[in-house]
């Protein structure tokens, strides 16, 4: 990674949820030791649901296709951005979009609200090289951003980031099952069986001259751990917003 002109992300805490668990503002349940909050994905046009969304369990957790719904950047922005002005919690705003003029659009307007932290990009699945320099480089602005790269997708996204890249966020890998008809479905994995194969991406990813943050963390024992070995933070997975409050971690 060649190191020019990068915009320093501050970590006041290690805990944060991961993109897409706790909706687009920071209200209960509470994140564990006052985290940082990263919003559901964000487009800029509204997206529905996808037809044949699905959340399908397998031992160790589960895998979930959705589409990313959401009601739209302009919508999101009237309804959350004063909240994200007034809450305590640093605001990370995750944004999807393949359209470099779109992103360089939804940054600007990032960059005028008090309560947005950091940008973190989503960048696409299998998504080639080039086009991720080319996505980073339209969200690239005056507030932090943390490129979203999913465990599985091609090590050169990790090894060819721009330098002004402030923090990578390793997500939980993606997936295929079946439904009960047989018909394939395609999605993100969560649980916390999956913490070896990410434990083990971290240690893998520890040459980076970027701070690294973890995704898919279930439990105490797993954030610590990553923490110890690594990450400078780490990113709550969906398994701990259920019956159980969060704070168990």
């Amino acid at each position: 990674m060649e190191n020019t002109d990068r915009v320093d992300l501050d970590f006041p805490s290690q805990w944060m949820n991961q993109a897409g668990t706790l909706g687009f503002s920071p209200r209960a349940p509470r994140l564990p030791e006052e985290g940082m909050f990263v919003t559901n994905p964000v487009s800029w046009r509204a997206r529905v649901p996808s037809v044949d969304r699905a959340l399908l369990p397998f031992p160790g957790g589960f895998l979930l296709h959705t589409g990313l719904p959401n009601p739209g950047w302009k919508a999101v922005r009237r309804a959350y951005a004063s909240h994200w002005e007034q809450t305590g919690s640093p605001v990370w705003v995750h944004l999807i979009s393949q359209d470099p003029d779109e992103l360089r659009g939804l940054v600007r307007e990032c960059e005028e609200m008090e309560g947005v932290a950091a940008i973190e990009l989503g960048l696409p699945p299998a998504c080639p090289v080039d086009w991720a320099r080319q996505l980073l480089t339209a969200a690239r602005g005056e507030k932090p951003l943390a490129a979203h790269i999913s465990l599985g997708e091609d090590p050169r996204l990790f090894s060819s980031l721009p330098g002004f890249v402030s923090a990578v966020t390793l997500g939980t890998p993606r997936g295929t099952l079946t439904t009960s008809t047989g018909k394939l479905v395609h999605g993100r994995l969560h649980g916390p069986g999956l913490f070896p194969q990410m434990f083990e991406g971290l240690l893998n990813l520890r040459g980076l001259d970027v701070p690294l943050v973890l995704g898919g963390v279930c439990n105490r024992d797993d954030a610590n751990a990553a923490l110890k070995h690594g990450a400078a933070a780490i990113q709550i997975d969906h398994f701990c917003w259920g019956e159980k409050s969060p704070d168990r971690l």
